[in-house]
C-alpha cells in the first residue's frame, strides 16, 4: 500500500515527532511509506518554547521527511498536495494534535483526493477533538479537516465519545496510544541517580512540558503532606510554557526547596531513560487529558503511575494494579495515594502488572487499523464507511453514497466495518426502501420530475434518485457527486435514506 504521513516529524522535537517516527518505521515494513512535515510549524510568536527542532536525536527519530508545508502559507499547501498527488497515494494520514493546523491539513485532503480523482483515502489520527485550551476558532477549524477524513483513528474512549458527540456518523477505530520505544533501554536506578545527579531514597517523576492544565501546581500543594510523611523528593522535568516564576515562588512559599528538584529543560532523547530509570514513580497530575504519551513511556520503563481521573488516564493506568487514580485537583487525595505507594511498598507488585498491561499496547494494532481504514471499497473510489453528514442538504451538496456517504469520492456503498454496527448506522440488510410521504387524505405518489438539461437519466430497470438530499436529485438522476460532474454511481442522492 502506498502511504504518506503529513505530520510534525523530525527535525522537529517533541513526543508527536517521536510518534511518528515509530509509526513510519512499523508501517514501512510492509507498505511504501513517505513522510511530509513542515519547514514552519508554527510562527514564532505562537511557541512558547525556546526551540521547534532536535539538536540531537538518535537513528531510530532520524527518518526521511520531505519538508513541504508551512502551516500559514496557503501557498505551500498547495505545492505540498500536488507533490503528494503525483506519488498517487493509497492513504494520506495525518497525525491531528491541534485545531490550529485544521485548515492546512483540510485544504492538503481535499486537493490530494481531487487531484488524484478521488482514489486517494484520507485517515485522521486524533490526539483530541476539544483541545486542552480552547481558542476562538477551534470548532471552525476541526469542522474543516475532520469533514475532510474518511476515518478517524482515536486513541482513548474520551475522544471516542467527542468524536461520536460532534461527528456520529464518522467512521473510526479505537486504538489505544502504542507504548514508546524509541528511548533506550532501562539502566539501575543508582547509576541513572548519579547520572542526572540526584541521591534521595524515593524519586516521584514529574516529566514532560509544563503547560498549565497538567496540574503542576496541584501536586506542589501535596508535597507537603507527601514529604512530611514519607520524605519523597519531586523531581520536575521539562520546558516550561508559561510563567516558570509562579512555580517557583510556589515552592518558596510551601517551604519546598529541599523537597523539590525543579529543572526546567527540555531533555533530549538520548537521556529520557536516565530521568524514568531513576523514577521511583511518575506522577500525572493532570487537570485536564485526553491521553498522554508520558503513561505510555512509564510503561515502556516498566514505572507505576499516578495519575488523575481525566480523559483517557484512567483507561491506561489500572486502579490499584499498574497505579492509583485519584480525583483531579485534589492535593490530600494526591498526596494521600503517593504516600499509600510508598509506605504499602506496592513497586513489586505494579511492575509485574505493568509487564502484562503493556502487551496490549502494540504498534502492530495502529498500522492495523490503518490499512483496514484505507482500503479502497469495492467497485468505488474511496470514500467512508458510515458516511458522515447529518442532513441531506449538506450531503446533497457534496454527493454521496446511498447512507450518506462522501459524494466526491464516488464509489458505490459497500460492506461496513466489523464493528460498526455497534456505533451506529444500519446494516446492509436493514436499510429500508423508500417510502412515500402520508398526508392525512393518505399516501401521495412522489412527483414526476425531469432531468436537468444535460443530466443522465436511469437506464431501463434503474430506480430512480431516493436519497433526502433534495439537492442531490436537482443536480441530476445519478445522486453522486453534485457540481463536480461525473458517471452514474447507482441509487440514492446525498444521504440516502
Amino acid at each position: 500500500m502506498n502511504i504518506v504521513i503529513v505530520s510534525t516529524a523530525y527535525p522537529f522535537r517533541g513526543g508527536i515527532a517521536h510518534y511518528v517516527a515509530l509509526l513510519y518505521r512499523r508501517l514501512a515494513q510492509r507498505n511504501n511509506v513517505k513522510v511530509v512535515t513542515f519547514t514552519r510549524q508554527y510562527p514564532s510568536f505562537l511557541f512558547p518554547g525556546t526551540t521547534q527542532e532536535e539538536t540531537g536525536g538518535s537513528e531510530l527519530l532520524r527518518i526521511p521527511a520531505e519538508r513541504l508545508v508551512d502551516s500559514v502559507n496557503p501557498f505551500t499547501w498547495m505545492s505540498a498536495a500536488k507533490k503528494i498527488a503525483a506519488t498517487k497515494p493509497d492513504v494520506l494520514v495525518f497525525k491531528y494534535w491541534l485545531p490550529f493546523f485544521g485548515p492546512c491539513f483540510g485544504y492538503i485532503a481535499r486537493k490530494v483526493k481531487k487531484l488524484t480523482g478521488g482514489h486517494t483515502r484520507t485517515i485522521l489520527i486524533a490526539d483530541n477533538i476539544i483541545p486542552h485550551e480552547r481558542r476562538v476558532f477551534d470548532k471552525v477549524f476541526t469542522n474543516y479537516a475532520m469533514k475532510s477524513a474518511d476515518a478517524v483513528i482515536v486513541q482513548s474512549a474520551s475522544v471516542e465519545r467527542e468524536l461520536k458527540h460532534h461527528y456520529p456518523n464518522k467512521p473510526y477505530r479505537m486504538v489505544p496510544h502504542p507504548i514508546y520505544e524509541i528511548f533506550g533501554n532501562a539502566i539501575g536506578k543508582r547509576e541513572a541517580r548519579d547520572r542526572i545527579k540526584v541521591r534521595d531514597a524515593r524519586i516521584m517523576l514529574f516529566f514532560g512540558y509544563i503547560r498549565p492544565y497538567k496540574g503542576l501546581s496541584t501536586l506542589l500543594k501535596a508535597m507537603p503532606e507527601i514529604a512530611k510523611r514519607t520524605r519523597a523528593k519531586l523531581l520536575v522535568v521539562g520546558e516550561c510554557y508559561g510563567d516558570e516564576q509562579e512555580y517557583r515562588k510556589q515552592i518558596k512559599d510551601l517551604k519546598l526547596e529541599s523537597s523539590v528538584d525543579f529543572r526546567a529543560e527540555y531533555v533530549s532523547p538520548e537521556d529520557v531513560n536516565l530521568y524514568f530509570s531513576a523514577a521511583d514513580l511518575i506522577v500525572l497530575p493532570y487537570s485536564s487529558a485526553t491521553q498522554s504519551g508520558i503513561v505510555q513511556i512509564a510503561y515502556q520503563f516498566d514505572k507505576p503511575v499516578v495519575a488523575t481521573n481525566v480523559g483517557g488516564l484512567a483507561e491506561v493506568v489500572v486502579d490499584g494494579k499498574t497505579g492509583y487514580i485519584v480525583k483531579p485537583n485534589d492535593p490530600k487525595e494526591l498526596a494521600d495515594a503517593v504516600n499509600r505507594y510508598f509506605e504499602q511498598r506496592k513497586e513489586g507488585d505494579f511492575v509485574r502488572n505493568i509487564h502484562d498491561e503493556k502487551r496490549k499496547y502494540s504498534w502492530d494494532h495502529l498500522t492495523k487499523a490503518i490499512v483496514e481504514l484505507g482500503r479502497q471499497p469495492e467497485g468505488g473510489k474511496g470514500g467512508s464507511e458510515k458516511g458522515e453528514g447529518k442532513s441531506g442538504k449538506e450531503e446533497g451538496r457534496r454527493g454521496g453514497r446511498f447512507k450518506g456517504g462522501r459524494g466526491n469520492e464516488g464509489g458505490r456503498w459497500k460492506q461496513r466495518l466489523p464493528h460498526e454496527h455497534e456505533h451506529g448506522g444500519l446494516p446492509r440488510s436493514q436499510t429500508r426502501p423508500h417510502e412515500p410521504k402520508h398526508t392525512p387524505q393518505g399516501p401521495q405518489p412522489p412527483q414526476a420530475q425531469g432531468p436537468r438539461p444535460g443530466a443522465v437519466p436511469p437506464g431501463p430497470g434503474q430506480p430512480r434518485p431516493e436519497g433526502g438530499a433534495k439537492r442531490g436529485r436537482r443536480r441530476g438522476w445519478r445522486g453522486g457527486r453534485g457540481r463536480r460532474g461525473g458517471k452514474p454511481q447507482g441509487p440514492g442522492g446525498g444521504q440516502g435514506e
